[in-house]
């Protein structure tokens, strides 16, 4: 073989290698974001999780452990749901097409004040509609 003939062989292999590793790693981080869009759906749309856990922390901090994802994890995977409750809508909208991740989605979509994600959240009363700091 020529180099010629070896260099366009393998140039191929590199370009049919990347693409089947970029197309294998976005749909394993659209398996992420669906799965944290649907934790954010069935905690969001719990009627009893909404009844007990308005301003009950001790709720949220149990069912992370229990499920074993972080507090601030579920807060945003409630957030994602209620935002973006439509996810194909969504995955449309954002920009960084297929180099899309759940942390890129946190960073860029959905981040809240420092204050928010720590513990000293709040949260809308489904009664009155106003937003109260959550209990501790």
């Amino acid at each position: 073989m020529t180099d010629i003939e070896v260099a366009g062989w393998y140039d191929m292999l590199v370009t049919d290698c990347h693409a089947i590793v970029t197309e294998r790693l976005h749909r394993s981080r659209m398996e992420v974001i669906e799965g944290w869009h649907e934790v954010g759906q069935r905690i969001a749309t719990d009627a009893n999780y909404r009844k007990h856990a308005h301003g009950n922390s001790e709720i949220k901090k149990r069912l992370a452990v229990d499920i074993g994802a972080s507090v601030k994890t579920l807060y945003f995977a409630i957030q994602f749901y209620e935002k973006y409750n439509e996810l194909s809508n969504a995955l449309e909208t954002f920009e960084e097409g297929k180099n899309i991740s759940w942390h890129k989605i946190i960073q860029n979509h959905l981040a809240e004040p420092r204050e928010k994600i720590t513990g000293n959240e709040f949260c809308t009363c489904p009664t009155c509609g106003a937003s109260h700091r959550s209990a501790k």
